[in-house]
């Protein structure tokens, strides 16, 4: 029972350093505009201020979800939608623990240190004030990866994947990335022993998983003649990665590149009429050929992109929020300033220097002690590096950075905790007999 109870205070203590690291970072901070809105947010919270003042949302590019959660709150303030996040937070926290606990028992300190290390991130405690999809996405993440979790240990597995099928298409509503989530996760469920012989059950989860995004596509087919369900992978992947490579081959900025490839092909489609969708769709195929062509440049963006993921310190996230800390000092000088934003920035890059160290040696840990893990135990690690590995290649772009990694931060920190709890028995020696 002391064992069981010290594993709650653990769980307390993490959401206690959560919630004094999002006061800190956030709410402190609220009545400034600069830490929370992001390059996207203006456009989020423009959606929610139309959808609560009009019930319109007539955007191709964006998915309704969480504009439609921040609509809740475009008529009182950004602290509530800052609070409002920051209760997600905790949940997000709690959502870990109970995660690991269902795969390896009451008993272990996985959970424990899993909902530690998720209290502790600056990057899930810093985006509960970013007026972006990340919070609410991470959420609904953990909750899809416990229900599956669950449907391969419960006797109840078809309601289970139906409700894991159902926050697989919310996910996508939330952000497009999530789109083609539901196929890589049928793989894994056939991989599955206990769902192999349970056909039914995967069919449940890709209907439930579709049913929604084709929904939405369906609607905006009927309110704007596209049938389509987000136009925003095309844009990144024409304005963005195929503007890179055309940056970098033919020696200019990226901006330069970026503009000469939309009046290129606003040229070729001239007085034609083209709809969103079909725009998207030539976007698409244009900046699919333009990696193909240069296979060692997409190779190359693709990488800076996976380091920046997993590794990036100083991204813009950082030096905002540095920023808005040193301009509360008493003091206006300006050399008083910079010296202020400095310590700032030093010690926040000190911090998520030995955070990823934490969380990485831990998964070498768990790479050293794979086979004293349990079934389940399998099942979930075998989740979280998918889900990482899904997240992290779609994400491998020009534009990536560490916010991007915020999605897949609490299944690191699960996979982490589970190597971690093993620590002691590596070194542990063996009786001898």
């Amino acid at each position: 029972m002391g064992q069981i109870l010290s594993r709650y205070s653990a769980l307390m203590i993490a959401i206690a350093l959560s919630l004094f690291s999002t006061w800190w970072l956030n709410l402190a901070a609220a009545t400034a505009a600069s830490p929370h809105f992001q390059a996207d947010s203006f456009g989020y919270w423009q959606l929610a201020e139309i959808l609560s003042s009009a019930g319109a949302f007539t955007s191709l590019t964006r998915t309704p979800l969480y504009p439609a959660f921040l609509a809740w709150f475009a008529q009182l303030s950004l602290t509530h939608a800052i609070l409002a996040q920051t209760l997600l937070t905790w949940l997000i926290i709690y959502g870990t623990y109970d995660l690991t606990r269902n795969a390896e028992g009451e008993r272990s300190r996985a959970p424990a240190l899993a909902a530690l290390l998720t209290g502790a991130s600056f990057n899930v405690n810093a985006a509960a004030g970013w007026i972006l999809t990340e919070t609410l996405f991470t959420l609904l993440l953990v909750a899809m990866g416990w229900a599956i979790l669950r449907a391969t240990q419960s006797p109840h597995r078809y309601r289970f994947l139906l409700i894991a099928g159902l926050l697989c298409g919310v996910l996508a509503l939330c952000r497009p990335i999530a789109t083609y989530l539901g196929i890589v996760l049928v793989g894994g469920l056939f991989a599955n022993s206990g769902l192999r012989n349970k056909p039914a059950g995967v069919l449940i989860f890709v209907l439930c998983g579709a049913l929604l995004p084709v929904m939405w596509a369906a609607r905006n087919y009927a309110q704007t003649g596209n049938f389509t369900f987000s136009t925003i992978a095309a844009t990144n992947l024409y304005e963005y990665r195929a503007a890179w490579i055309i940056a970098q081959s033919e020696h200019i900025a990226p901006e330069v590149a970026q503009a000469k490839l939309i009046a290129q092909l606003n040229q070729e489609i001239g007085a034609r009429p083209l709809t969103e969708a079909a725009r998207a769709r030539l976007y698409t195929q244009k900046a699919l050929r333009i990696m193909a062509h240069a296979p060692l440049l997409t190779l190359r963006q693709g990488l800076e992109g996976l380091a920046r993921i997993f590794f990036d310190l100083n991204n813009f996230e950082t030096k905002s929020l540095c920023h808005y800390l040193a301009s509360r000092s008493v003091s206006r000088d300006s050399s008083v300033l910079a010296q202020r934003y400095a310590q700032c920035k030093a010690g926040l890059m000190s911090y998520q220097i030995l955070f990823l160290l934490a969380i990485y040696l831990g998964i070498g840990l768990l790479a050293m002690s794979w086979r004293t893990y349990g079934r389940d135990a399998r099942v979930l690690i075998g989740l979280a590096v998918g889900l990482v590995g899904y997240f992290a290649l779609l994400s491998a772009g020009i534009e990536a950075n560490a916010r991007f990694r915020m999605p897949v931060e609490p299944f690191l920190c699960v996979l982490s905790g589970l190597g971690w709890s093993r620590c002691g028995k590596l070194w542990r020696p063996s009786a001898v007999t």
